[in-house]
């Protein structure tokens, strides 16, 4: 049942646990959601666990937000809390583990703000046009404790930070910046998460960001970038799959594209993250092929081998970028004989 944030309060009011949880390959948005209402939901006396939908590494630049060491894998996580909250998550598969938890909870909320969310809790409140999930935790944040803290702030603030790519994609409106001006006077430091999520790589990071760059490519009209990072690559230089969240924006970034495509091999998966540069709404793409996500910002992954898939993905950007020049784009396009699609 859809509900507003007041009622989500109210529905909370009284519960002495709680679990909350982002979806499998946690980004930024995932993170600082979780993290900030674990902080909120802890200030208020809850015993709140923050949980993981994978069994996977939080990247360490967040290591310095309230809560981080905390995180525990929802596969590991056997109490039954009397609340549970997904947070960013659009769908049950992106839910992960957490998924059982939910279900053995007697009361469950769903806080999104992807425009198919279909997760279904008990209560679900979804804003599609709000540009990060953690805009939505300080609303709630507001009704639940009045003056949330600077350690709520700065979660919302970093997840709000990397969701809109730095401020610079489109879902960086005026209700945006209004929710960042609160997060800084609440307590958040705008220069100190920036450097601590930007400017605090791992050297082998780097190394693979000059590995993106050195291999991104453009279809035949220069309308779609694309590039790869291959297995062997993380392997080597020790990067693990949750530090390399921002390498799409490196494809994005070339000038005169549309859109921005990167492919990373994890092993027998193949995650596709998707960009889009000025206004073509790139979940159009991730849709065709199983996945979902934003208008900016999406992703698919494709079961197989990174050398049988590429030169296959490739032929369906150059159809997309056909549709494009057609003015057709968002038609059907051929993606028979793909794995997973």
């Amino acid at each position: 049942m859809e509900a507003t944030l007041e009622e989500i309060a109210r529905y909370i009011d009284g519960c002495k646990t709680a679990a909350i949880s982002g979806h499998v390959n946690a980004d930024g948005d995932s993170v600082g959601s979780v993290l900030a209402l674990t902080s909120c939901l802890r200030s208020l006396g809850i015993q709140a666990t923050p949980l993981l939908a994978d069994d996977a590494t939080v990247p360490d630049k967040y290591a310095g937000f309230e809560g981080y060491g905390d995180f525990v894998f929802s596969g590991r996580y056997e109490a039954t809390p009397d609340v549970f909250i997904s947070v960013d998550t659009s769908t049950e598969e992106r839910m992960g583990h957490s998924l059982p938890v939910m279900r053995r909870s007697p009361k469950s909320v769903s806080i999104d703000h992807h425009k198919d969310s279909a997760v279904s809790a008990e209560l679900t409140h979804v804003e599609a046009d709000a540009a990060s999930a953690c805009m939505l935790v300080w609303e709630l944040a507001k009704v639940l404790c009045d003056a949330p803290s600077a350690e709520v702030a700065s979660a919302c603030y970093a997840g709000t930070l990397t969701d809109t790519g730095m401020f610079q994609f489109q879902n960086c409106d005026a209700r945006c910046m209004q929710a960042v001006g609160e997060f800084v006077d609440a307590g958040a430091n705008p220069y100190e998460i920036a450097t601590d999520v930007y400017q605090s790589k791992a050297i082998g990071l780097i190394k693979l960001e000059g590995r993106v760059a050195e291999r991104l490519a453009l279809t035949p009209r220069g309308a779609i970038a694309y590039s790869w990072v291959a297995k062997a690559d993380f392997d080597e230089l020790g990067v693990t799959k949750s530090e390399s969240e921002g390498l799409v924006d490196i494809v994005r970034s070339a000038k005169g594209i549309e859109i921005g495509i990167l492919m990373r091999d994890e092993g027998g998966i193949i995650r596709c993250n998707i960009r889009s540069k000025k206004h073509l709404d790139v979940s159009v793409i991730a849709k065709r092929f199983g996945g979902g996500g934003h208008v900016a910002a999406s992703g698919f992954s494709l079961s197989g081998e990174l050398s049988e898939l590429l030169p296959r993905i490739v032929e369906v950007l150059v159809e997309i970028e056909e549709q494009i020049a057609s003015g057709a784009y968002g038609s059907e396009f051929d993606t028979r004989g793909l794995a997973g699609a």
